[in-house]
């Protein structure tokens, strides 16, 4: 799983923050506050405009690193050939057993998550919060490692969501919700790292404070303007009909940079270290093969010199040794002709 700032979209996740940022430097953060019961409400809106929310969004963005697993619902899709898998082979995965094995696998600590959605492509440059819709916030696949239960379980959100189903009303709560936190760290302003650490973990640990467990929707408001900055990209890259499962440490300790492993990436200006996670399953374990559902072969595997269909049945052979119980019918040839 690739670092989402060493994805083929270097802004990758940063897209949904600048159409925050630009929302609250329209709005105003004076008039917002007059809706809440603040205490030193003038300290307060001076203290916010020292540190503003859309920083404190940055400051998350920029301490805690994202990990794609980027997959496609277009099957035999010739863009994808092109682009990453060459003359490979196409798996078709039963996508909730992935997540499962995905999470059980990564999410070994408190604070782990694992994510799931469709990527939604947007007028990047244009859109604003009312423009993105959502159905509800449960569209998300979220686990997150359960120290009770020892193993990853499934995120159960409490995050309100207006009927007319955009994102508006949400940005308006993260606002509230960062002035009444700001309301109560006003002795945490000696420098920018402090602050925005005192509000995150703040909020953050609302989640494991019994007597507080009221206010969860604070704690998942934060939550999930993470997961909703890997659910949107640029139309630009529609046509990867992407479908993506994400994992984070959600903590500033960099946890997670310690898991890191590196791969060289050759560019055509150069060669580079690309930063990677790695979700392993043993030889032993059949889950990993349990979950494809399909086989495709690439469209240059007609073109060898050998009959495609006899090649179907190596295929199949090659994966029941390993511990699959395929069939020749799962195994497709593209449909693609192509002529290089």
């Amino acid at each position: 799983m690739t670092r989402s700032d060493f994805m083929n979209d270097p802004r990758d996740c940063q897209v949904f923050f600048d159409i925050v940022e630009r929302y609250i430097e329209k709005i105003s953060v004076d008039e917002i506050s007059y809706s809440l019961n603040l205490n030193h409400r003038e300290l307060v809106l001076k203290t916010v405009k020292q540190y503003p929310a859309a920083d404190y969004l940055r400051f998350i963005v920029d301490n805690i690193p994202i990990y794609v697993l980027s997959l496609t619902t277009e099957p035999d899709s010739l863009p994808m050939w092109n682009y990453y898998s060459g003359d490979g082979v196409q798996f078709a995965f039963d996508k909730a057993l992935l997540l499962g094995e995905i999470s059980k696998r990564l999410c070994r600590k408190n604070f782990d998550f694992v994510a799931a959605t469709e990527i939604e492509y947007i007028d990047a440059e244009n859109s604003a919060p009312i423009d993105l819709k959502l159905n509800s916030f449960s569209d998300f696949n979220v686990y997150y490692y359960s120290e009770s239960k020892n193993t990853a379980v499934q995120y159960m959100q409490d995050l309100k969501h207006r009927a007319e189903g955009d994102l508006e009303f949400f940005v308006d709560s993260f606002v509230k919700s960062y002035l009444n936190t700001a309301s109560y760290c006003l002795d945490f302003t000696e420098s920018r790292t402090e602050f925005f650490s005192k509000i995150f973990y703040t909020n953050r640990d609302i989640v494991q404070n019994r007597p507080q467990f009221n206010l969860k929707f604070k704690a998942d408001i934060d939550l999930y303007m993470l997961i909703l900055a890997t659910h949107f990209k640029p139309k630009t890259f529609s046509n990867e009909k992407e479908h993506r499962i994400v994992f984070f440490h959600y903590d500033l300790s960099g946890r997670a940079r310690k898991l890191e492993c590196y791969a060289l990436s050759n560019y055509r200006f150069g060669t580079c270290l690309r930063p990677y996670i790695e979700c392993r399953f043993n030889e032993e374990n059949r889950s990993f093969l349990d979950m494809i559902r399909s086989v495709t072969l690439s469209p240059t595997t007609v073109k060898m010199p050998f009959d495609s269909n006899a090649y179907r049945g190596v295929i199949c052979n090659f994966l029941n040794q390993y511990g699959g119980d395929f069939s020749v019918e799962q195994i497709h040839l593209s449909g693609h002709d192509i002529r290089w």
